[in-house]
């Protein structure tokens, strides 16, 4: 006797003007795994440069994940957060339409453990992080990686 499966997940959010919708739909796949790496340009004003990062969401809010910000790699490539401790106005590009936002760096954040856990999960090898909320806060106070979360430019 032949069984049929179906999954379907779909996930929406909102920020300012714009929106995204995944939808995602499987029969008869077992072992099904789907990973969306969304990508956000965006433009620092000075210096004008344009970066494309990866993208965090977090209950409908964005923030950006840099690392490796104290090792040689980083202290010679990622210059770009540098830029935005200076001047912390972007311009944010999504579907080919640019928004003037801010990307403020966050010291502390009370979900940092799930931030990170997201993280790891899309960015990562996907498997589940094994260190612990405090690790994470020493580790951006040390200023391992930086955080920031994109907000609009008049907060």
């Amino acid at each position: 006797m032949a069984i049929s499966m179906t999954g379907f997940g779909a996930a929406d959010a909102q920020w300012e003007t714009w929106s995204c919708q995944v939808e995602i739909r499987s029969v008869n796949q077992r072992f099904l795994d789907i990973r969306c790496r969304l990508p956000l340009g965006f433009q620092t004003m000075e210096p004008d440069s344009s970066r494309i990062v990866w993208l965090v969401v977090l209950e409908k809010r964005l923030y950006v994940i840099s690392g490796y910000m104290n090792t040689g790699y980083g202290k010679i490539w990622k210059q770009w957060p540098h830029h935005l401790v200076a001047d912390d106005r972007v311009i944010v590009r999504v579907d080919n339409k640019l928004y003037e936002q801010r990307m403020a760096r966050m010291m502390e954040h009370p979900q940092l453990l799930d931030l990170m856990t997201i993280n790891a999960k899309k960015y990562g090898d996907g498997t589940v992080p094994t260190f612990t909320a405090e690790q994470l806060s020493e580790r951006i106070s040390l200023g391992d990686f930086w955080l920031f979360e994109v907000v609009d430019r008049e907060t």
